[in-house]
């Protein structure tokens, strides 16, 4: 993963926090328990895992630097609602976003994105159905970022 700044820029929810309140609570995983940001937000870590919540305490995003090299691994952003939204993962800890996970607004997963190819950008998605199996396989083939062909597993 590139760092949690990239992150924030690839297409956080509208009530984005802005640059600079992003910056400070997520520019790297050493941030004080419980210490207040501006505008009420609360920015708590333990451990490996770093928690952001907003002024009406619920949680908008949850960070894992399994490795404790500062830059995280797994990157969680929740809906409103406190259901999750989507996450980023850098399965192989080599700083670059590596597998996408899509959830429902009730929270159920939608869609699983991965870059095979390690390039960054994802190049084959699974589709999931609400009774919880994949339905149809995307592939881009070329990494043009297009669906080349599906496949419909039974």
């Amino acid at each position: 993963m590139a760092s949690t700044r990239s992150i924030l820029r690839s297409g956080t929810r509208g009530a984005c926090l802005g640059a600079t309140l992003a910056a400070l609570a997520l520019a790297d995983c050493t941030g004080e328990p419980g210490r207040r940001l501006p505008g009420d937000y609360r920015l708590v870590q333990k451990d490996q895992y770093q928690a952001l919540y907003g002024p009406d305490g619920r949680i908008q995003r949850l960070l894992q630097d399994r490795n404790h090299d500062g830059r995280a691994e797994a990157v969680v952003v929740y809906r409103p609602n406190g259901k999750p939204e989507r996450g980023e993962l850098d399965t192989d800890a080599d700083g670059v976003v590596d597998r996408w996970e899509y959830f429902r607004a009730d929270g159920t997963l939608e869609k699983v994105a991965v870059s095979r190819r390690r390039t960054g950008r994802p190049d084959r998605w699974d589709h999931v159905g609400p009774d919880g199996r994949v339905y149809q396989v995307d592939f881009d083939e070329d990494g043009d970022g297009k669906v080349d062909r599906s496949d419909y597993p039974r």
